[in-house]
């Protein structure tokens, strides 16, 4: 049988009733349509700038609200107006929309630049890997705000049209979720906290916007605009009728918003009442599902995705440095582009400088962990605080305590350019105790790395320099270091004073290093067999670290390992070390320093880990050296993986296995880098005489002195043309007292970003700019309605005044008809003219609206009898009529109108 429903004969349900043609509804209270479109323009105005909120914090893109306002403003209304239905309002918007949008199309470079930007700053965030998003992120200078501007003055611009078509156009909530829901879900994957108002209404405008997709039915019966339509088997009535659902859907919008704010305000109370926190459990959940993710292998994806595991970029190039954290073997190889990753200022020494990075101590599943702060001894952590230290401190109170004339204290400023910020990268013996308890900046990760909360780019540390062993190589060093009798002995007695950090520190120190760091994977044959190899060489020596060492370097000399960038993946299922060392016989650092820790783990020396940057005494360019210190360009070239092992009564210090580094070399500098040549994409001055620096106006100048360690650091940040600016201060000598000693070294280092815009009256800022250009079409668009109102009241003032009386009575009709639909009183019914005034008369009494039924029955009258008679209209019924428009729209519609009902009344009805 053929479905009869939908026949003209109208909609017949199972229960008989039969819906043909219209049913009338009625509200308790007067309702209109005018609310509908300002409404549906709010939900995608609040759902683009929450979105856009979001995605500022989660790239820490520092747009402000009052810029993200501004651009979302002007991309939701102007698209959103052109659903107007008035004809100037569509032309106004589109010429706000077209301006703005030319405007982002001819920044698009810096747009570009800015998702650079972006995407860098928000792998840092995450603690992946930068890659070369780093490189790209170095060509333009952080500090301009353009970039971030312009990118989402771009994005903004587009959720606002997937906004506005979802919510204005059509109520449709898919559209609205897809446009939106990929920039929340970016932060929500890394678990990044958004801003609470932003989660808050973009989930708002999901749900209410949700809700009027539900209930949103349309008719499909041809020519046919019913307000209702019958739904068969649940027998519901359905709005169709577009009238009456602009009159209800403002209302159930505001229902279902207030619903769900007031929801989330009671979890909200609950949550700081209760102090429910949510569960580690998701978190650890959320970060195997990330890790799974990243090593998720579908013909290779991970290589195309290198920025986050260390293989290709989305540029196609490689991640610069290839480390990544100690994950091990997941990539085919490495390669550079001489990226600037730390400028350094050091003074001169003797052999490699290494600045350590991260430090892994736990070997498993092919990947090198830190231990965590929780998992290193509260008491011992609690005896460094005490003694005004943290526990990366270690070799550095070594050191301090000792009176061994080899070791010079020096100072060095560091300033990370497109290296990972997720370290601090320090030289060893230095101090950390800048950046340790009681700053909030940075976090402390057990004794191995330090991590930087708010991504600082300068630092300066104090450390102590094997500048004048008369040694070269470190394993030279240390081996000075160990023979020298007044410092330590083969039985492991330390000898120096030591009671100002308590008799026990060092060693519950040591006692903690022996059973942290001398774990051995099991069941690794070749592992097996080279330490049963190098066991030979070593027998009846293995106490003794520098015969160790050597015998394991040679162990890789003479059995045929060889240093390669490209050693491809390590193959799934097998172990990283085991198949190095067995199979596999070539690969770079990351491969000869884990085999190197596990190794010396095994002769009993407590090793770890580390990554960084090793410096070579031949960077040192005598043209970029003032008074002592050398300003040097450190490149990804000097990225690098090394062991480290502990000595007693020395503390930590490198052990270098890779071949072509061993001997004070590193094979992937060029020799300009080794001839020190300096790029001019910064310029970096040093002076000698201590002089105190020039601020700018507006600027701040903060000065911090270190207890001990005879160095004072004054930071000074740039006003007006003032780039940034940093003087440090080192005196060599000097106790823990504080008294310095005096050689007293200034440093003055200027860093100019070149590129970088001045701050000043002839160099607006970006978004002001933008705001500007926005303003001059808005006031171009003010113009045009200035213009078209001069001009519909010049046709109106023409038509009310025509010769014809009989046609100037029916416009003065119809014009009084649109001054009281500015009450919003209206009668769409078709209707005698004489019911319809009746009609109008009576709502408007209904709405208190008094004084208009006179006028209006009169003019009435008059209209008919133009319109239907056969008699011609007087020229005093003429005038009668004219008198009736003026009054009904200067003493009854002007004076109930709302001020911003006037100004529509005037610039889009133009009746005023």
């Amino acid at each position: 049988m053929k479905n009869e429903t939908n026949k003209e004969i109208g909609l017949v349900s199972r229960s008989g009733i039969c819906v043909d043609g219209d049913i009338r509804l009625r509200y308790d209270k007067p309702r209109t349509a005018g609310a509908n479109l300002p409404v549906r323009i709010i939900i995608a105005f609040i759902a683009t700038l929450s979105t856009a909120a979001m995605a500022d914090s989660f790239v820490n893109a520092h747009n402000g609200f009052l810029t993200l306002f501004f651009l979302t403003a002007v991309s939701v209304i102007s698209i959103s107006l052109t659903a107007s239905r008035y004809l100037v309002v569509r032309i106004s918007a589109v010429i706000v929309f077209l301006i703005h949008a030319v405007n982002i199309l001819l920044n698009l470079s810096n747009a570009r630049i800015g998702f650079d930007l972006a995407v860098y700053n928000y792998l840092e965030k995450a603690n992946i890997p930068a890659g070369t998003w780093g490189t790209y992120a170095a060509t333009a200078d952080t500090s301009d705000p353009k970039y971030m501007f312009q990118l989402f003055a771009l994005v903004i611009l587009i959720v606002a049209g997937g906004a506005a078509l979802a919510c204005v156009a059509k109520t449709d909530f898919p559209i609205l979720f897809i446009f939106t829901f990929p920039l929340f879900e970016i932060g929500l994957y890394q678990g990044f906290e958004a801003p609470t108002w932003s989660t808050l209404g973009l989930v708002c405008c999901w749900i209410v916007q949700l809700s009027l997709h539900i209930i949103n039915h349309t008719t499909n019966k041809a020519g046919r605009r019913n307000t209702f339509a019958v739904h068969e088997r649940s027998r519901t009535f359905y709005f169709t009728s577009k009238n009456e659902k602009a009159k209800f859907f403002p209302l159930y919008a505001a229902s279902v918003a207030s619903t769900c704010v007031a929801l989330f305000l009671v979890l909200l109370i609950f949550s700081a009442v209760t102090g429910f926190i949510r569960p580690k459990s998701f978190d650890k959940l959320r970060v195997n599902l990330h890790n799974a993710i990243m090593r998720l292998d579908i013909t290779n994806l991970d290589e195309f995705l290198s920025d986050l595991s260390g293989g290709d970029t989305l540029h196609g190039q490689k991640t610069i440095g290839g480390t990544n954290g100690g994950h091990l073997g997941e990539n085919n190889g490495i390669s550079f582009n001489g990226s600037v990753c730390l400028n350094v200022t050091t003074p001169a020494f003797d052999g490699p400088l290494y600045l350590r990075g991260y430090v892994g101590s736990i070997y498993k599943n092919n990947s090198w962990v830190h231990i965590s702060a929780d998992d290193f001894p509260g008491t011992l952590y609690d005896a460094f605080e005490d003694a005004g230290y943290i526990p990366q401190d270690i070799d550095y109170m070594l050191m301090e305590q000792s009176s061994l004339t080899a070791w010079q204290r020096q100072g060095i400023y560091i300033e990370v350019k497109n290296a990972d910020r997720k370290f601090i990268y320090a030289p060893y013996y230095a101090s950390y105790t800048d950046f340790g308890p009681g700053d909030s900046d940075y976090s402390i990760i057990g004794d191995g790395y330090v991590y930087p909360m708010n991504k600082d780019d300068n630092y300066t540390f104090s450390y102590y320099s094997l500048s004048e062993t008369g040694a070269e190589t470190w394993i030279d060093k240390e081996s000075a270091l160990l023979s020298t009798k007044e410092y330590y002995s083969g039985s492991g007695q330390i000898y120096g004073d030591y009671s100002a950090y308590g008799n026990r520190l060092f060693s519950d120190y040591s006692d903690y290093v022996r059973r942290s760091y001398l774990g051995v994977k099991q069941g690794l044959p070749a592992l097996d067999e080279a330490y049963q190899e190098i066991s030979r060489r070593v027998e009846g020596r293995s106490g003794n670290y520098t015969v160790v060492y050597n015998a394991i370097k040679d162990y890789f000399d003479e059995n045929g390992f060889t240093y390669t960038t490209t050693p491809g993946a390590t193959p799934k299922g097998e172990d990283f070390i085991n198949y190095f060392l067995g199979t596999q016989k070539k690969g770079y650092c990351s491969y000869y320093a884990s085999a190197g820790v596990m190794l010396l783990r095994m002769f009993g020396f407590p090793a770890r880990y580390t990554e960084g940057y090793m410096i070579l005494p031949s960077q040192m360019d005598p043209e970029q050296m003032s008074g002592g210190y050398y300003d040097i360009r450190v490149s990804d070239r000097c990225a690098h993986a090394w062991a480290e092992v502990y000595l007693d009564g020395i503390g930590w210090v490198p052990a270098e296995f890779t071949p072509g580094y061993v001997s004070n070399n590193n094979p992937h500098l060029t020799e300009e880098e080794k001839a020190g040549e300096k790029k001019k994409t910064e310029t970096t001055t040093t002076t000698t005489a201590a002089k105190k620096p020039d601020t700018g106006d507006g600027s701040k100048t903060e000065t911090k002195a270190t207890d001990g360690s005879g160095k004072a650091t004054t930071k000074s940040t740039g006003g007006n043309g003032g780039g940034n600016k940093k003087t440090t201060t080192t005196g060599t000598g000097g106790g823990s007292d504080g008294s310095g000693t005096g050689t007293g070294k200034t440093t003055q280092t200027t860093t100019t970003k070149t590129g970088a815009p001045i701050r000043g009256v002839k160099h607006l800022p970006r978004w002001l700019k933008s705001a500007l250009l926005t303003f001059a079409a808005m006031v171009i668009v003010l113009l045009i309605l200035i213009l078209n109102r001069s001009r519909r009241l010049a046709v109106k003032a023409k038509k009310c005044s025509q010769k014809d009386l009989d046609k100037r009575v029916m416009e003065i009709y119809r014009y009084t008809l649109r001054y009281i639909a500015l009450l919003g009183v209206e009668v769409k019914r078709n209707i005698t003219d004489l019911q319809n005034c009746e009609e109008l008369i009576r709502k408007c009494h209904e709405k208190g609206i008094k004084g208009i039924g006179e006028h209006l029955s009169s003019l009435t009258d008059i209209a008919v009898k133009a319109h239907m008679s056969g008699d011609r209209v007087t020229p005093e019924e003429a005038a009668s009529a004219a008198a009736s428009m003026r009054y009904i729209s200067k003493k009854v519609v002007y004076p109930a109108l709302s001020p911003l009902k006037k100004l529509s009344a005037m610039l889009l009805h133009c009746l005023y």
